[in-house]
């Protein structure tokens, strides 16, 4: 069966607009106002941020212990179960 030349037009048509908006979308991800709103921030505001790390626990699993580094300061944390409910054990 030969589809009409009409559809295969329309067809085309959509397709090529279905493209061209598919360009638009990808190239405003990637405005200049977008790539400098990305630039916000510092070096030493990303070395800076608090991270957790160190992570054990108990054999039972009962108890969790890790270091959280803020600031360039690492102090112990500690959780028991059944809550864990975390609390500071040393304070630098």
């Amino acid at each position: 069966m030969q589809v009409p030349v009409v559809l295969r037009s329309m067809r085309r048509a959509v397709v090529l607009v279905t493209l061209i908006a598919a360009a638009m979308v990808a190239v405003s991800f990637f405005t200049p106002s977008q790539r400098a709103a990305s630039q916000l921030f510092t070096l030493e505001q990303i070395k800076s941020y608090p991270f957790p790390n160190e992570l054990t626990a108990s054999a039972s699993g009962e108890r969790i212990a890790w270091a959280f580094n803020e600031r360039g300061k690492r102090n112990v944390w500690v959780a028991e179960g059944p809550d864990f409910k975390a609390r500071r054990l040393t304070n630098y």
